[in-house]
């Protein structure tokens, strides 16, 4: 079946705006088949691949994790399927097995629920989530069941298995190796991560972040907290965040991201 015009528009659109706006979810390239392509939507196979940075503050921070999103003919009035491409995270919510590399999260469902599948998501806000939803490993799901386990019984072992995982597998790449980060992943071994690793002379030698930048003090980070609440008060809240905790935080950050963009796509969808 032929792709419509209208949904050609919608692709490019959305394409344009995940340029723009993911560049801290999206990265260049992707390893398929031994071949680096660029991130691209191809028409043919109604097919995204990319791969998705690792939230921040977790055991996949910098890390870069392929996968491809393909696209129903009627998008978006169904979700699409989303799929990470080997090697896979080590994480609760995605997937082992017959349905490997698939991910357990609500937005990609259809249903009567509140937070399953909605014409409002976009490109840009299901890789949001799914970005989110690695940050969320303390109650996740048993789709990876060893993982399920692992993060409720041993948090600490959970988190570094979750980043050894990521290292071995050659997909961790810090600001000093991220320029590389295409080239390495044509072949991915755990040399490339200790090749990626910045010395301890050259460590020793950066300005510490601390230094260079005091930080903010209570009273400045509580003005901006308000004034941030207060902004969204008229914002519908279409994702909630998580449970307080050790990585609490960063979660709620990166949800609070989706609920801003998704409040955005409302004039975007009437204009579709």
């Amino acid at each position: 079946m032929s792709i419509s015009q209208r949904l050609v528009l919608r692709i490019n659109r959305e394409m344009e705006n995940l340029e723009r706006e993911g560049k801290d979810i999206f990265s260049l390239g992707i390893n398929v088949d031994g071949e680096i392509r660029d991130r691209e939507f191809n028409f043919d196979t109604k097919t995204l691949h990319g791969r998705l940075k690792g939230p921040l503050g977790t055991p996949y921070e910098y890390g870069l994790f392929p996968f491809e999103m393909t696209i129903p003919d009627d998008y978006p009035f169904s979700p699409p399927t989303f799929k990470f491409l080997e090697p896979i995270p080590f994480h609760p919510n995605v997937y082992t097995g017959h349905s490997r590399g698939k991910v357990c999260i609500t937005i990609l469902e259809k249903g009567e629920q509140k937070d399953n599948w909605s014409p409002i998501h976009s490109f840009e806000s299901i890789i949001r989530s799914i970005q989110s939803l690695l940050a969320d490993y303390r109650e996740g799901s048993m789709a990876n069941q060893e993982a399920g386990h692992l993060s409720r019984e041993n948090l600490d072992a959970f988190k570094e298995k979750a980043h050894n995982t990521m290292v071995q597998n050659g997909q961790y790449f810090p600001p000093a190796a991220e320029a590389a980060a295409p080239s390495a992943a044509a072949a991915p071994s755990a040399a490339v991560a200790a090749a990626a690793a910045p010395s301890a002379a050259v460590a020793a030698s950066a300005p510490s972040a601390a230094a260079a930048a005091p930080p903010p003090s209570a009273a400045a980070v509580a003005a901006n907290e308000e004034n941030s609440d207060n902004d969204s008060d008229n914002e519908t809240k279409y994702v909630y965040s998580t449970d307080e905790g050790e990585q609490g935080g960063g979660a709620r950050r990166y949800l609070k991201k989706v609920n801003k963009y998704m409040n955005k796509l409302k004039n975007l969808n009437k204009n579709i």
